[in-house]
């Protein structure tokens, strides 16, 4: 289909313009004036300089039994409204009526040679000193007889003073809007309006039979916009700009009759957005909103089953609308594979390179004991020492439903040492996941552990263990110490790996709380972020949707406290602090942009930094989803804040984000576990 910016010459010296319908008289307007017409003379005070379009209606109608010429404009001033009828009705006083004459007509500028049927009438209204608001004045048309053909008013307040001309805006459209289908005499014009299209909407023209009718647009004010004729064409596409926006339209009878005509356009939207993943023999589903000129909307949900793997693409089909949609298919163990991770491609384990044993425990006088004890039961890797491409796949069993099939994993390299918990899923105990090596190319060792002793109370949600070991979140722990049988020392399995990946990923990879390489975490960022080019906008988007479809959960902060990891806090839709800068740094982080979680102790708070530059110009700006997150039923479900996105300093409803140790945690590399945030503890990871 074809794309173009569709913009038109605006007369942008008329300072009042309007145009009016061909056939059609209002009961409203339809008065008969008769009369002498006599200026008030109280009013003659100042003038109003007038260019106004005026259309030709017998050039229009002239196969019609009505051909209404315009021969008087005359311009009213509303005096009262009567609100005890309903309607209300309005009381007009007429200030000057003019007749239009033929040498002050002229051309419509812009208009080319179509024979556009209408031309500009020059002329100036007296009119009393003051200031007239919005609607207060009015103009009508008249025909020979001093009918009122239509009439528009003043879209802007317009202020009179003594000895100086001034100028306003007439809106003056057809009384009555034609429908966009229809038959068409000889230089008849019928019109549709554009209701609800806006400034940056993508028109989709689903229908267009003309029959050798003219397509003619009228701005928003009335004026002339341009022959659209060509660009009416079925599966077309338009840019509205800010200035076609609140277009109408006529369909013009010019050369000859048409018996049948029919136009259709509408916007329409495609959700979800950007390439999806989805894992083979799945199903996605594809939501297609089409908007139309009338302002009704129309939703069809569209489902496809994925085969194979790889990119497949798919078409949503329906009315009118066609329109190819791309999937990544991915396999059944497509943890075991190469990801495309921030438009990147990393392979994982070299398996070339593997050796040793998931079994190969410490070796030390208690090696038989701790072998016997350990439950962990690691299906891949199959061995304990490789070289791996940023990031190796973890796949075990718990087997410790005594310790609610906690365990947890120690990543270290140098310095740097991140800490998880992890809980597995189903009777055994599951655990399947990544483990990011963040801190570049070198060698990691990454040890697993059983945990001995974990008192777990789901009806206790709130509170420590009685061994002080475990402090209740959710459905989540934190530990205090890592420990098998005979200690912290004596991991149950310890692998060596060698990363090969000479990238720092330490603030763009994912962690066990920021799960920014999840599937469904990757779709919504392709969804959110789609058209988006830089990383600001990008990361603005984010802030937007989360503000939008989250809401703070006060059950947490009370003490039953849900899991605030990313991926969780997306699937519940509500979070306190924590679970709202853990899924802005996952969602963030998969757009290739670097983020930190930042954690205050002192104002027991959690919030991002994130950098909107690159690794060479860096540019970190400070960002709190919560605290622009608002909270009232006074508010509109659409209404966002953005008093604390991506700026350098934060401020917000609580106060300033200027914590003692705010500076300290955000050039720490510490990970802990998910629900980390306990007050006692300035982080950042």
């Amino acid at each position: 289909m074809k794309k173009h910016r569709i913009i038109f010459t605006v007369l942008s010296i008329l300072t009042i313009l309007c145009f009016a319908g061909c056939t059609a008289v209002t009961d409203f307007d339809s008065k008969i004036m008769n009369q002498e017409v006599k200026p008030v003379e109280t009013l003659k005070n100042g003038n109003v300089s007038v260019k106004m379009f005026i259309p030709d209606y017998y050039t229009l109608t002239e196969s019609r039994a009505i051909a209404p010429q315009t021969k008087y404009a005359s311009l009213k001033y509303n005096t009262n409204i009567n609100y005890d009828t309903t309607p209300p009705t309005y009381e007009w006083a007429t200030i000057e009526t003019l007749e239009i004459k033929e040498e002050d007509l002229t051309a419509v500028e812009g208009a080319g040679d179509i024979g556009l049927p209408g031309k500009i009438w020059k002329a100036t209204f007296v009119l009393g000193l003051g200031t007239y608001s919005k609607g207060k004045l009015a103009i009508d048309l008249l025909d020979s007889d001093k009918n009122v053909i239509t009439s528009g008013n003043n879209a802007d307040d317009v202020t009179i003073e003594e000895g100086k001309s001034a100028s306003c805006s007439f809106f003056t459209v057809p009384k009555e809007i034609s429908s966009n289908s229809g038959s068409l005499a000889l230089n008849e014009m019928k019109f549709f309006s554009d209701k609800v299209f806006k400034a940056n909407d993508v028109v989709t023209v689903m229908k267009a039979e003309l029959g050798g009718a003219e397509v003619i647009r009228f701005n928003a004010d009335g004026t002339f916009g341009g022959v659209m004729t060509n660009d009416f064409v079925s599966g077309n596409e338009i840019t509205i700009t800010s200035e076609t926006a609140g277009s109408y339209y006529g369909v013009w009878a010019k050369n000859a009759a048409v018996d049948n005509y029919e136009v259709a356009v509408c916007t329409y939207e495609i959700t979800p957005k950007g390439v999806q993943n989805v894992i083979s023999g799945n199903t996605i589903a594809y939501n297609l909103k089409m908007s139309f000129m009338d302002g009704t909307v129309e939703n069809a949900v569209k489902e496809f089953t994925t085969e194979n793997t790889g990119k497949q693409t798919f078409t949503v089909e329906h009315g009118g609308i066609n329109k190819a949609v791309e999937v990544n298919v991915l396999s059944a163990d497509y943890l075991t594979e190469p990801i495309t991770y921030m438009g990147n491609t990393y392979n994982g384990i070299d398996s070339d390179t593997m050796s040793g044993s998931t079994e190969n425990v410490n070796l030390n006088s208690s090696f038989q004991q701790i072998k016997d004890i350990s439950k962990l039961e690691v299906s891949y890797p199959t061995g304990n020492e490789f070289s791996a491409d940023a990031f190796f796949p973890l796949k075990l069993k718990v087997n410790n439903p005594d310790m609610h099939q906690f365990m947890a994993i120690i990543i270290s390299k140098g310095t740097n040492t991140e800490h998880y918990t992890y809980r597995g899923t189903g009777e055994d105990g599951e655990i399947n996941t990544r483990i990011w090596l963040r801190w570049g190319a070198g060698e990691y060792t990454v040890k697993l552990y059983d945990l001995s002793s974990v008192s777990w109370d789901f009806e206790n949600v709130g509170g420590t263990s009685a061994d002080g070991k475990v402090t209740y979140q959710g459905d989540n722990v934190v530990v205090g110490s890592y420990y098998c049988a005979e200690g912290s020392d004596y991991p149950a399995v310890t692998f060596t790996v060698n990363n090969t990946r000479d990238e720092d990923g330490t603030w763009l990879y994912p962690s066990n709380v920021v799960q920014a390489d999840d599937i469904n975490i990757m779709n919504k960022a392709a969804d959110i972020t789609y058209g988006f080019e830089t990383a600001y906008d990008k990361a603005r988007a984010i802030h937007d949707w989360i503000v939008l479809n989250h809401f703070y959960d006060n059950d947490s902060l009370a003490g039953a406290r849900k899991r605030q990891d990313a991926v969780a806090v997306m699937e519940y839709g509500m979070a306190v602090c924590e679970g709202y800068a853990n899924l802005a740094a996952a969602l963030i982080r998969n757009c290739g942009i670097e983020v930190k979680y930042i954690s205050s102790s002192s104002m027991v708070h959690g919030w991002n930094h994130v950098n909107v530059g690159t690794a060479d110009e860096p540019d970190w700006r400070l960002l709190d989803c919560t605290w622009d997150d608002p909270i009232g039923d006074y508010l509109p479900a659409d209404f966002i804040r953005w008093d604390n996105c991506l700026v350098e300093d934060l401020y917000g409803g609580d106060g300033s984000h200027a914590a003692s140790d705010q500076e300290e945690s955000i050039g720490r590399s510490i990970s802990v576990s998910r629900s980390h945030d306990d007050g006692t503890e300035s982080i950042a990871y």
